[in-house]
């Protein structure tokens, strides 16, 4: 599977996380297995292991934002893809995916850009 995973793809993506659940895998081992198994990026991995849509992706951002008493960021399904895709996010973006994520990161790490826990 790539990342134009279809209708199957995405059943069998279901059946791996339940499975993980199952198994009582973190959901950092459930993102890895998603990122291995299914050829998508460690982004388009986490995204999956919640069992979100792109939009559902955007609310949480939202949130995140909101929580954080940031500005809420104006991200689009078409970014999100462009990101699940390879492109990078601009820094804002990255600390609150990674604050989304509850990636442990360092100040030095996010300053260096795409964090690989995220970019695969």
């Amino acid at each position: 599977m790539k990342a134009g995973m279809g209708q199957g793809d995405l059943e069998y993506v279901r059946k791996v996380v339940q499975f993980g659940r199952e198994q009582g895998w973190t959901m950092t081992q459930t993102t890895k297995v998603l990122h291995a198994l299914c050829g998508v990026s460690l982004l388009k991995a986490h995204r999956l292991a919640q069992d979100w849509t792109p939009r559902d992706l955007i609310s949480e951002l939202v949130m995140t934002a909101e929580k954080a008493g940031l500005p809420s960021p104006g991200v689009t399904i078409q970014r999100v893809n462009h990101w699940e895709e390879g492109e990078r996010p601009t820094q804002p973006y990255v600390d609150l995916l990674c604050r989304l994520f509850s990636l442990a990161l360092s100040c030095a790490q996010r300053n260096r850009g795409w964090p690989r826990d995220v970019a695969g």
